[in-house]
């Protein structure tokens, strides 16, 4: 509840913490880039057959929650629109849950695929390397527009992996991987030089030091966490208004306290985790069709 300050320990480390968290959006497009191009779109009835499969796993669930979070808004006070344009607008857009952006922009891209997608069916890899190339000239970092030039450039590059998928199971020894770990966390608090340029290579280097990271998880680790992710998706579309409001809730508590604002930096995001793990085994236990509705079928 004070002027946010770049300078302070809390500043530095939010802001560090942010440039390192900004490799996710890309490495989800890349991600799912590579699964949509294991088929080709262009065989009788597939591009119609994806689309109803789109429907119910990514439409029907950016419907659901974004009708949700109008609720919430319209409970809160926070939104008096009334002209059927502006509120389908805000529905193109996801006003009203914010992290569906992404979802959205998904769709379009896989929407628009029988514009694009001649180019992996080509196998012509000069075609393939100039369209990479001015993808990765136009990207522009975290950006969250409709037609996100980040979401494009590495939902291609998905693609180009999936086609090249031996390249993935390549592994660097652990020393050199240690001194690129080293090399994003300082780039990314440190923002020496910073600048698109250095900005796209420190995205680069981020999504390829957490995939060489990977492989290193314990199996432990793996068995706690594997049987958590169907629930990921539900987290994912919750999240936002919960956190917003401990972290408000804390602010009218402690306003301007700098310990008080790290302190929530860290511990809100865990609370609202648990919370909605917890909420969202109740669901699967007790009503399992429903929350697989409103998931996409992700349970």
């Amino acid at each position: 509840m004070g002027e946010w300050r770049g300078d302070l320990l809390a500043g530095v480390i939010e802001s560090g913490s942010s440039t390192v968290t900004e490799i996710a959006v890309p490495y989800f497009f890349l991600v799912s880039g590579f699964f949509f191009f294991k088929h080709s779109y262009y065989e009788k009835g597939e591009y119609l057959t994806m689309l109803k499969k789109k429907g119910y796993t990514l439409l029907i669930p950016y419907l659901i929650w974004n009708i949700i979070g109008l609720i919430e808004q319209i409970v809160a006070g926070q939104y008096h629109k009334t002209d059927p344009h502006d509120i389908l607008y805000d529905l193109v857009l996801s006003e009203w849950n914010g992290p569906l952006w992404y979802v959205r922009t998904l769709m379009i891209f896989m929407l628009l695929v029988p514009f694009y997608g001649w180019i992996y069916n080509l196998k012509n890899k000069m075609v393939l390397v100039v369209t990479l190339l001015v993808a990765f000239y136009t990207w522009r970092t975290v950006d969250c527009s409709i037609l996100s030039t980040e979401g494009i450039m590495f939902f291609l590059f998905g693609g180009l992996f999936c086609y090249y998928e031996k390249y993935l199971e390549h592994k660097i020894n652990i020393k050199l991987l240690t001194v690129l770990f080293a090399l994003w966390i300082i780039i990314s608090f440190v923002r020496p030089c910073w600048g698109i340029g250095i900005h796209k290579v420190n995205t680069l280097l981020g999504i390829f030091v957490f995939w060489q990271l990977l492989p290193l998880c314990s199996d432990r680790f793996k068995s706690i966490v594997l049987p958590l992710s169907s629930l990921s998706f539900f987290v994912y579309v919750n999240h936002v208004y919960p956190l917003k409001a401990i972290k408000l809730t804390i602010a009218s508590l402690y306003p301007e306290n700098e310990v008080a604002a790290l302190a929530v930096y860290f511990i809100a995001p865990i609370i609202v985790l648990i919370i909605f793990l917890f909420i969202g085994n109740l669901m699967r236990r007790y009503i399992p069709n429903v929350l697989n509705i409103m998931t996409g079928g992700r349970i």
